[in-house]
């Protein structure tokens, strides 16, 4: 993989090995509206975007309407999920003495998908009014994820990780880390 961030003559715009057109697009308006201000002798930063560069991002006939109808769709499906899980998980719990786990993974879109976990009980943290921790079983314990498939080291953002990588690794090494 080349480490160096090459640019096209025709378009102006970076090109990394492997990274669709789309991305880089989305990069270059990111970082056009985008800033960051490190004070000296500070360990972390925090790069600052303009408030709707996300809508403004959309493709085109996708209104920020519709990703919050989608959004909100979302939260309920996930609300559904766990109910689901929760609801057919006691009652094979009470039938099933031995079942300490059920779980779901409903697909979405793509390769996106919900998933949701039951466990019959798990130790949890307990603090007192002291501000003091203990632990205690906790009964019917729930954990329910929307899975995006590009948000984890696959796809794109695999591309991305492994171009940054290597381009950190060779750029910090030069600046003498």
């Amino acid at each position: 993989m080349t480490t160096a961030t090459a640019t096209k003559k025709e378009t102006g715009r970076p090109e990394i090995e492997g990274v669709k057109p789309e991305v880089i697009d989305m990069y270059t308006a990111l970082r056009a509206d985008s800033t960051i201000d490190v004070p000296k002798g500070a360990t972390t930063a925090k790069v600052e975007v303009a408030k709707g560069v996300y809508g403004r991002l959309l493709p085109e006939g996708i209104t920020q309407e519709i990703v919050e109808t989608v959004r909100n769709h979302d939260t309920l499906f996930a609300a559904a999920t766990g109910l689901l899980v929760g609801e057919v998980g006691t009652d094979q719990m009470i039938k099933h003495k031995s079942l300490e786990r059920v779980t779901v993974e409903i697909p979405t879109v793509g390769k996106d998908s919900f998933s949701a976990t039951f466990d019959r009980s798990r130790q949890v943290p307990d603090r007192n009014a002291e501000g003091g921790a203990t632990t205690r079983t906790k009964y019917g314990s729930l954990g329910v994820e929307m899975n995006f498939y590009g948000a984890k080291s696959r796809g794109q953002l695999l591309k991305v990780k492994e171009h940054l990588g290597a381009r950190a690794a060779e750029a910090l090494d030069k600046a003498g880390k």
